[in-house]
């Protein structure tokens, strides 16, 4: 089972690197193209963030009544591209249908895989029983 993990924000690697910042209105165009450019293709940002940010993730993945894929798009934006995440919030509406579709299965894989690297045990259980 996996629990809730809570640390000061602090050392949210995300939040040390931007993610919840304003940006001035005239960089704005500059963001929305690099966060639509990191979700088109988000697998190696969404690896990184797991591998790297291991606080941001553990805090926001172990919250499992949070949009975790959100978070997740939001982080491979802001650690491939330094966009906030309001940023990439209004980028997804200018994704295409399957875009944002890939980017969600992307998110989903990406998670599983922090998950097992968390509790290999349960998993490798899980797996067994079925």
């Amino acid at each position: 089972m996996i629990q809730k993990y809570y640390t000061h924000y602090k050392n949210w690697e995300d939040w040390q690197n931007g993610m919840y910042r304003d940006i001035n209105h005239s960089e704005k165009e500059y963001y929305l193209k690099k966060a639509i450019e990191c979700l088109r293709k988000p697998e190696k940002a969404m690896l990184n963030v797991i591998k790297k940010w291991k606080y941001a993730s553990k805090e926001n993945l172990s919250d499992l009544t949070s949009n975790r894929r959100s978070w997740l798009g939001q982080a491979a934006c802001c650690y491939q591209f330094n966009v906030p995440e309001h940023i990439t919030r209004e980028c997804w509406g200018k994704l295409t249908k399957e875009e944002r579709i890939n980017a969600n299965k992307i998110a989903e894989l990406t998670i599983k895989k922090w998950e097992e690297s968390i509790c290999p045990n349960l998993f490798s259980t899980l797996q067994e029983n079925e």
